[in-house]
């Protein structure tokens, strides 16, 4: 007969948790993109046995959102499937017609489930404006007389599109 303790319970913990990390730290995408969709990945460090949430939230920057530089509903979830170690969700990028400076999208993340955040846990998404101004003047050619009354001419330049910056001509 077996003495003592005749059976053992044995705990094993799980030391893979993966760790959660968007691509890069920042990224750019032109105004005019293809398809008007912009991509933000996130990657594991290793695969997961269980389903991994990562909840991408938008934590500022510069651009509007509500469909005037961007549309991008937040939090959005990316759930990455038991096995897999990749997961994107994409921003709608409006394409205007004004001049501006490049502008900005924070994003970072929520509480994650099945993993933690790692090495990369926040990401500047920067949309290029495309959509610089160019000047020309009103007509190619024009003449005042010598002794004009004031002393002074009037040349009007015109912009091709509407510049929410100043914009200087040198003449």
């Amino acid at each position: 007969t077996a003495g003592g303790t005749p059976a053992q319970v044995l705990t094993i913990t799980d030391d893979d948790t993966p760790t959660a990390s968007f691509s890069a730290g920042t990224a750019s995408v032109a105004e005019n993109v293809a398809g008007g969709l912009a991509t933000v990945t996130v990657n594991l460090s290793n695969a997961s046995s269980l389903a991994v949430t990562v909840p991408v939230t938008r934590t500022g920057g510069s651009a509007s959102g509500s469909g005037v530089d961007f549309t991008y509903t937040s939090p959005t979830n990316i759930t990455i499937a038991a096995g897999v170690t990749t997961g994107t969700v994409t921003v709608t990028i409006v394409n205007d017609a004004v001049g501006e400076a490049s502008e900005t999208i924070d994003f970072g993340f929520g509480t994650i489930t099945n993993a933690t955040a790692g090495g990369t846990p926040a990401q500047v998404l920067t949309i290029t404006d495309d959509d610089t101004p160019t000047a020309s003047f009103s007509a190619g050619t024009a003449s005042v007389a010598e002794n004009v009354a004031g002393g002074a001419a009037t040349v009007t330049v015109n912009l091709s599109n509407a510049s929410a910056l100043a914009v200087t001509v040198p003449v």
